[in-house]
Parts: structure tokens; sequence; C-alpha cells
């Protein structure tokens, strides 16, 4: 995922009415009066990359909020020794790393343009600060991305046990719910050209164990790949072998399930 240094130019953006219905698409900028999102958007910067490469490194200051503004951003984890690891996709009107910007520390991860180029817009870190010291409906709404930002990490973490297999059957299918559009025949197209090494980053395998699910499941007719995304076939089967399937005896899974959904529903 190597690639140049970002590019940051104020000409390369948005007009101003598009701008502006960005930040008031954002959950937590949305609650600004106007006047604070019209003082946000005379401070906007724009960043434009290419597929691969990042828009900060991980150990660089952040001193600005990026909000997608056209394609998709990943946060990277690389190890010392190890494999990369895909920590989340941010789509459009979605921040990247909020929580480093509110905190002032330094990002954790690398972020990277992902599935082809982006283009994001960039706020001050000062100049947010300034706008939500007089907004608590706001800054309420960037705790609420946060925290469900960190439920969706400790579900992956809980995760991480799972056999390779359901680890990315419950990947294509978060995928499918967040970005699927479905088709007149009842599959979902997932519209992300991702690649087997993509697929076994976000999951944490390798690419020879991502191939090997997936060509066992087009064989068995659950999924297609092509260069548009991955269709899923048969959800429902997808779901049982990603063991998401509730049977006679899994009540307790079920119940535990109905948790996760609330607790994940409150915060949106």
């Amino acid at each position: 995922m190597l690639g140049a240094t970002k590019v940051e130019d104020s000409s390369l953006s948005l007009d101003a009415p598009s701008a502006l219905r960005l930040l008031r698409r954002h959950e937590a900028l949305s609650r600004l009066a106007d006047s604070a999102q019209r003082s946000l958007l005379a401070e906007l910067n724009w960043i434009r990359v290419r597929r691969g490469e990042p828009l900060w490194r991980a150990g660089e200051p952040a001193t600005r909020l990026v909000l997608v503004a056209r394609g998709m951003v990943a946060l990277v984890a690389t190890p010392t020794k190890g494999r990369e690891l895909i920590l989340g996709l941010h789509a459009p009107v979605e921040g990247v790393d909020e929580s480093a910007v509110l905190e002032g520390c330094a990002h954790r991860s690398d972020a990277f343009a992902f599935g082809g180029s982006a283009l994001a817009a960039s706020i001050p870190r000062a100049a947010l600060l300034g706008v939500l010291s007089g907004s608590g409906e706001a800054s309420l709404g960037f705790a609420r991305v946060i925290a469900r930002r960190h439920l969706e990490g400790e579900r992956r973490l809980c995760g991480s046990t799972l056999p390779v297999e359901q680890r990315i059957g419950q990947l294509l299918l978060d995928l499918a719910a967040r970005f699927g559009d479905e088709l007149e025949d009842g599959a979902v197209m997932i519209p992300l050209r991702l690649t087997r090494s993509e697929l076994g980053a976000m999951v944490g395998t390798t690419v020879e164990s991502a191939i090997r699910a997936l060509s066992r499941w087009s064989r068995g007719g659950l999924l297609t790949t092509g260069e548009n995304g991955i269709v899923l076939r048969d959800v429902a089967a997808l779901r049982r072998e990603s063991g998401l399937d509730v049977g006679a005896g899994d009540a307790a899974s079920a119940e535990a399930r109905a948790a996760w959904d609330a607790a994940m529903a409150s915060t949106v």
C-alpha cells in the first residue's frame, strides 16, 4: 500500500454548496448552528490521493479532521513483524480517526485511499475545537461516533478467535449491510473492488486463506466475484457458513446478538 505523499490543494475541491452539504451530512457537524458550519467552510482545505497513497502515516500529529468526500479511506496498521491489518473503512461523509484529532495526539495507524482515488476535506483542529466549545450537541455527536467505533472494534476483537472462513463471511455480510445494493434477483452486490490481499488484511489472515474461502463459496453458488465487486448470491447460506444462523439451541447466542444490535442502534 506504499504510495506518494498526499497532495493538499484548495483548488482540488467541491464547490461551496456541495462542501456545506458534506458538513451538514456528518453525524456530529450536522448539529452545529448554521453560522458555525459556515465558519468551518471557510477553513476547509482539500486532499486528493490515488489508490494506495497515504493521507498520513502512523506517528504524524493529528492536527486536522479529515472528512471523506469521494471514494473511500482505510485505516491500516502495519506491525513491525507481521501482515498489514485494515482496521476500518470510511465512506463519504464519514470522518477518519476523530478520536486522535480531538485528543490532540499522534495518529496510531496509517490512512490510505482505498479501492480507487479519494477526495477528502480537511478541517484544522483549532477551528474544530473552537466551534465544539459552543455546541454541546455537536460534541455529543462526536462522542457517539467514537463510542460506535469502539463497539465495532470490540466486536472485531471478539471475532478474531473465530475460524478464518467465519471471519471472512462475517466481513462480507457487514460490507453488504453497509455498502450493498440489492439486485432484482435478491442477490446483493458489494460495489468494492477488493483484492484477496485486502480481504485478508481486513480479517487478519493470509491471501491464500482468503482465496480458499472465496473459491469454495463461489463453487457452491454462494457468491461471485468480478471487476465491479462481489455479489452475494445466497445470503442465508453465507450467514450459516459464518456462524450467524440461529438454530433451536442457540437462544443464548441470539440474545447476545440482540444485545449487540441494540447497543449499536443506541449510538446512531
